[in-house]
């Protein structure tokens, strides 16, 4: 994703709009080698069925509802993004990367936010599929109604969205 976010070949690539070459030009200024924190989120059963609409999901079978729950977990990014509008939806989409894994220990689907100094936060969907594979989707968050400056603002903002958020220590 550092590569594409910084990259004035990639983003002409995908686009000529002015407002979303901007709004990258912006966000690929930081240092994405580390970072400054990392947050797990998790959506509760009441957050999922208000997000989807939907008064129960106990009516649908269990494979579903897996797949529900994993698409709310990876739709999160672009729904931050878009409450500002489409050039950050755009922008956000130009520099998603994806990447399918082998991973034995991942069991269930999870989802984290990785913030860094003076460089746009990333939000990475895990999601198990079979016989241990797993899709890992990064997701830059271009919004600027989010402030991820401390770890009080990320829980408030993400409790907006029905989501728990527990910060990860890093280790040295």
């Amino acid at each position: 994703m550092n590569e594409a976010i910084q990259s004035e070949a990639w983003v002409s690539l995908f686009t000529g709009d002015p407002a979303v070459r901007e709004i990258l030009s912006n966000a690929g200024q930081g240092d994405f080698s580390q970072p400054k924190a990392v947050y797990e989120i998790q959506f509760s059963d009441q957050a999922v069925t208000s997000l989807t609409g939907q008064a129960d999901l106990t009516g649908f079978p269990e494979s579903l509802q897996k797949r529900i729950y994993a698409a709310i977990q990876s739709a999160a990014a672009n729904q931050i993004n878009a409450l500002d509008g489409a050039e950050t939806l755009a922008a956000a989409s130009i520099c998603t990367v994806s990447d399918t894994f082998v991973c034995d220990g991942l069991t269930e689907n999870t989802l984290y936010l990785y913030t860094y100094e003076n460089a746009a936060p990333v939000m990475v969907s895990f999601v198990v599929g079979q016989d241990d594979a797993v899709l890992a989707t990064g997701v830059p968050i271009l919004s600027d109604s989010f402030s991820p400056d401390s770890p009080e603002n990320v829980q408030l903002f993400l409790e907006g969205f029905g989501a728990q958020v527990s910060e990860i220590t890093i280790p040295d």
